[in-house]
């Protein structure tokens, strides 16, 4: 098992691979912004303690921790644009700096993690539940 910082490090380097730099900016921007700011990192580092413990390589288990990462900050973006928060772990937030494209950024963040569960489902050979 690794420490702590091995994880969150390990964590830090894949989630810098999804740094995108591409136009449009107003739409990748706050996307790389919200994911970028520094946080505890707890839910993908658990993650990958997980899968340490329970079922191999925590390398195998980065895209599931990333799809949590994503999910998270979502809802964070969601819930500053409801409370109307001017701060988010001390800058600013997403939707007071960049306003008026916060649906748009909202979706691909929802598109993203969708992707990123199809490729842990297939990885993972888990199968969706059916409701």
């Amino acid at each position: 098992m690794l420490s702590l910082s091995q994880y969150h490090q390990m964590f830090a380097d894949h989630l810098e691979k999804y740094t995108v730099n591409a136009v449009p900016k107003n739409l990748y921007d706050p996307v790389n912004y919200i994911l970028n700011l520094e946080g505890k990192r707890i839910r993908p580092i658990l993650t990958l303690i997980s899968a340490d413990i329970f079922s191999g390589p925590p390398q195998k288990a980065l895209d599931a921790a990333m799809a949590g990462e994503i999910f998270h900050n979502f809802s964070l973006v969601h819930d500053d644009i409801m409370d109307s928060a001017a701060l988010r772990r001390g800058n600013i937030t997403v939707h007071q700096k960049w306003d008026r494209w916060m649906i748009q950024k909202r979706n691909w963040m929802r598109l993203v993690n969708k992707l990123n569960e199809r490729k842990c489902r297939k990885r993972w050979k888990l199968k969706r539940k059916k409701s």
